[in-house]
């Protein structure tokens, strides 16, 4: 520095060095607003399946108890009878 001041070329290398740290901030923070979505998208995705499975194999289970009968006879090995009306 002199005792006039900053000189042309540091205020330019300055002025250079601020806007080129803003606009790696500013793309850095774009980058991470726009990764932090895709990872809650993947994520989601990840959970709605999870809970498919699970629903389909706590559905079959339900099914499978719910086709038992009071007399007990379906668990002597009888095949399962449902009730009147329902295929």
């Amino acid at each position: 520095m002199t005792a006039r001041g900053w000189s042309l070329r540091g205020r330019l290398s300055r002025n250079v060095l601020l806007v080129a740290g803003a606009g790696w901030l500013a793309g850095l923070m774009l980058g991470v607003l726009v990764l932090d979505h895709e990872m809650q998208e993947v994520l989601d995705e990840g959970l709605r399946s999870e809970a498919r499975l699970v629903l389909a194999v706590m559905g079959r289970r339900w099914k499978a108890m719910n086709r038992i009968c009071c007399c007990g006879c379906c668990r002597q090995g009888a095949p399962p009878r449902l009730p009147p009306g329902q295929s």
